[in-house]
């Protein structure tokens, strides 16, 4: 009876392991627009992770007038440095000679390889602010606002509508 409760009991625990929902999931592919806290005033913030470049961001009012964005940053695999290069790394500017700016402490004598680490995510990242025509006009129809993003080369874009964010209030 003991040979057949141990099994059991392990099984039981692998079990409530598997139930604790495993890793973090991925970042995935979305594109999110909203008036950002402490941003500046009548703008827009697209916000888009896609594995296709954003080209074009555009705010489309209920008449058909287009907005285009006033400014369009993209970041190719966005890194993440880890190990001795984090942020909060003491060597980080140090040249290890005397007089220069940071601590001048000697790098580990071991070479350890694994003390440095970059993660780089395998999508795009790209930022847009749109700034508002009309701020009174959005206020009183922004439903019926789209925001139109188009994806990949100049040639081939491929286009994407999403929701107009609703505006802060006050």
């Amino acid at each position: 009876m003991r040979r057949l409760l141990l099994p059991l009991a392990t099984l039981a625990v692998l079990a409530g392991c598997a139930a604790g929902g495993g890793p973090a999931p991925l970042p995935q592919p979305h594109a999110t627009a909203g008036f950002p806290p402490g941003g500046v005033v009548n703008v827009i913030r697209v916000d888009v992770l896609d594995s296709l470049p954003l080209r074009a961001a555009t705010l489309v009012a209920p008449d058909g007038t287009q907005s285009e964005a006033a400014w369009l940053d993209v970041t190719d695999k966005p890194v993440a440095n880890g190990g001795q290069f984090a942020s909060a790394n003491p060597w980080r500017g140090a040249s290890g000679l005397p007089g220069a700016p940071g601590p001048s402490a000697p790098p580990s004598a071991t070479g350890d390889a694994t003390l440095n680490s970059q993660t780089a995510l395998l999508l795009i990242s790209a930022d847009a602010d749109i700034p508002l025509p009309d701020p009174v006009a959005y206020r009183r129809g922004w439903q019926s606002y789209t925001i139109r993003l188009g994806f990949g080369t100049p040639g081939a874009l491929v286009i994407r509508d999403i929701p107009a964010p609703q505006p802060p209030p006050g």
